[in-house]
This record gives structure tokens, sequence and C-alpha cells, in this order.
């Protein structure tokens, strides 16, 4: 089963397709298009889960394949990337007006290209606007907070002019008063000019980054120099996007917009997955069951106590080194153990959770050892995990299963580690 996201890349040039298939290939499901009359035939028959789309193309061109796309409820959600040769203020406040999520500039990276799909899935689907309720404060809502960093009392005045209409704005005109401010007020996003004196932005987005109170504020870093050098230096050092000016309020808000709501899924990711790590332990500290938990790829990573008095371990990290010895390699029913492990498996992540079963392991001497299973999927960050509850009573111990060999006699299966 391939579970991966699926890309629709709508671009008449092959080169750049080809390009973009060796970018994407090896983490999501690609689907091409060489038209915008094709790629609108294609979305007849699938949903994909974002689209890469060109605005150049002869015949029909990407803002005239987004306003069909527009038009179809079923496709309505679906984040939308523009790629373009050139942007200008004009064409990118335009592509964002037709309800694209971002846009790329031609030659791009692979880092860069990776960066902004995943932006796009966390993002708002198209046609729902966020300003009202969440920046603004409306219905209750506290209005989230930027630092505006800049040397230039212009830039300052005009950024804040802006801002303001959404957002609790601190416009500060040097890094002195932004680590100040810092000390009593934790900004939502910073935006930071490079170009300062005294010190500029890169040394002041080292100094945020070195500082745990700070490390996790995004910086998008603002600029009259769009230089690719400049860029890349910036974006390694931990800046989450550029702007240049002078900029436009339609692109300045939509990447605000879009970090926010980028930073907002992981602070509920990491929530998440401490609410679910702090839940799992408390099951492997607490239950009387066996209890083993396993990784997306079915890799024993935890155990408890019982675990390791049933199959005669004295250290976790020897069960699951080990795990696989604990495999005969046919079931009573004669099934394979790997091939029935791995259908019950695909049958989990299907329906979330599988109620008692019997499975039958061996013992580390080779003794069959049947046990009652429960399997249940825990969502895990952007995974799951896997924790299976055994019964310890070990009164059910059935004969161990045997095959024929090719002269016709019995033959006791030696463990084999499963691939699953």
């Amino acid at each position: 089963m391939d579970n991966r996201k699926i890309i629709l890349v709508v671009d008449d040039s092959a080169p750049d397709l080809q390009l973009c298939r060796g970018m994407l290939k090896s983490q999501f499901d690609l689907r091409v298009a060489m038209s915008g009359q094709t790629a609108l035939h294609v979305l007849d028959s699938f949903r994909p889960d974002l689209i890469l789309l060109d605005i150049e193309m002869p015949g029909m061109s990407g803002f005239e394949v987004m306003a069909e796309i527009n038009k179809r409820p079923k496709l309505d959600g679906i984040p939308v990337i523009f790629i373009t040769s050139h942007a200008t203020k004009e064409l990118v406040t335009k592509a964002f007006r037709h309800g694209v999520v971002d846009y790329l500039v031609k030659p791009f990276r692979a880092d860069l290209l990776h960066s902004k799909i995943q932006i796009a899935f966390t993002v708002p689907p198209r046609g729902i606007s966020r300003l009202p309720s969440q920046a603004s404060g409306e219905f209750g809502q506290k209005r989230q907070t930027i630092m505006l960093v800049d040397d230039n009392p212009t830039n300052l005045t005009l950024g804040k002019n802006m801002l303001q209409e959404y957002y609790e704005v601190y416009a500060l005109p040097s890094a002195e008063r932004l680590f100040k401010f810092l000390e009593v007020v934790t900004p939502d996003l910073i935006l930071l000019d490079i170009r300062m004196p005294d010190m500029d932005g890169y040394e002041v987005i080292k100094i945020l980054k070195d500082d745990a109170r700070y490390a996790d504020i995004p910086v998008i870093f603002v600029t009259t120099k769009a230089m690719e050098t400049d860029e890349l230096k910036g974006l390694e050092l931990g800046a989450v996007d550029y702007v240049t000016k002078p900029f436009s309020i339609a692109i300045l808000m939509k990447r605000i917009e879009t970090h926010l709501a980028l930073r907002k899924t992981m602070e509920t990711r990491a929530m998440e997955a401490k609410d679910a790590e702090t839940s799992i332990r408390l099951i492997l500290d607490s239950t009387p069951l066996i209890c083993i938990l396993r990784d997306e790829i079915n890799h024993v990573i935890d155990c408890n106590q019982e675990a390791l008095n049933v199959f005669g371990f004295s250290e976790k990290s020897e069960l699951m080194k080990n795990f696989g010895r604990l495999y005969p390699e046919f079931q009573p029913d004669g099934s394979r153990s790997v091939n029935k492990a791995r259908n019950i498996v695909n049958d989990l992540l299907n329906s979330g959770s599988i109620e008692n079963f019997e499975w039958t392991y061996q013992t580390l001497e080779g003794e069959p050892l049947s046990l009652e299973v429960k399997l249940v999927l825990i969502p895990w960050k952007d995974t799951y995990r896997i924790m299976s509850y055994a019964n310890s009573d070990l009164s059910k111990t059935p004969p161990a299963p045997a095959r024929l060999d090719d002269s016709g006699n019995g033959v006791r299966s030696e463990p084999q580690e499963p691939d699953v």
C-alpha cells in the first residue's frame, strides 16, 4: 500500500517536469500534466494532495487553470503552489488573490521546494481567510504579536501601518531594542531587517537560535538585497522565509499568515506528541499485561517488565535486538509468520485496532508459546506507533507447527527474522 501524498505537477516544460520528478519522487507519488487542459482532465479522475502549477503555459495559463479549479467544489481545499520564471509584485499579488498558498521562482533548489510543500500542507484550505478570526482578535481571541526590526524609521512606520489592523505590532529600530523587548514580550513572529548598523540580522538570528527561550520563534528576513547567497545564508541560520523591500501588503500578509499557521501546527503536534508519550509511558509502567511498542516499520522500540519476564530477557535492549527470534517460521494454521504479521498490520492501519487474536511465538529455547494479542494504533507526531497487549497466561502451549521438506519428512522450522 502506497501511503505517500499525491502531487500533481503541471508544466509544459519536459526538463522542468523531470527536475521536479528527481526532487520529489522518493517522498511523494507524482502525477504530471504538460498543459492546463490535460491537468483539468486528470483532475476529473482523482484528487491530489497538492498541485504544483506553472503560470506561463501556452493555450491555458496557470491563472486560467486556477480559476477552473476554484469552480469545482470537489477540488476545494487542495493547496496550490504557483511556479514561475519571474515574480513581479503584481503577478504574486494576483496569484494570492486566486487562492494559491505560495509560489516558487525557477530555478529553485530541492530544499526550498520541499520546505514550501511541507508548509503548504499546514496552511488553511483555499478560500478560507484566517485574518479576521485569528489575527485581529475577534470573538475573544488574543491578537498575535509581531516584532518588526528595522533601523529605517520610514520602513518601521510603513510596516506597522500595514500590520497593526491585524496584529499587535512592536516597531523596533535596532537589535538592542529587540532584545530588551524580548525580556518582557515573546512574539509569535519576528520580521528582521538584514542590513542594520551595530548588529546585522545574521548576528541577531544566531543569538535568537542559540537561546532556548527564542529559538522556536519564526524569523522572516526583510531586505533590499534579494541575492540567492543572502537568501541561502539566512535560511541556513534558521530564518523561515525572505521578503524583499519594497514589499506589497498582499505578499507580506500571506507570508506572515503562512508561517504563523505553520508554527501553530507545530506547537499542536508537539503537544499531541507529548500527550501520546505520557500515555504510552503510563501504559508500559502500569499494565499487568505483556506490552510491546513498535514503530511505523514494525520494529520493537520499547516494552514493559512483564514482556521481559515472559520472553526471558533481562534488558529491554536485548528484547528489541532479538525479538525476531521469537517468531517461528510458521503459525499453527500453516501460514508463514512474517506474511501473516504483515497482513495483520495492514488490517490495523485500516481499522485502528484489532481485537483479541491468537498468535504463537517461540521461546529462546525454541518452545512454542501461544498468546492472545490485541493491537492498537496510536497517533505519533506525523506517523504512528503500534501497541500490542497480550495476556501472560502461559497455560496454552500448542504443539510446534511443522511442514514437510522435499522428501516428505516433517521438519521443525528454524526461527526467522520477520521482515515487517
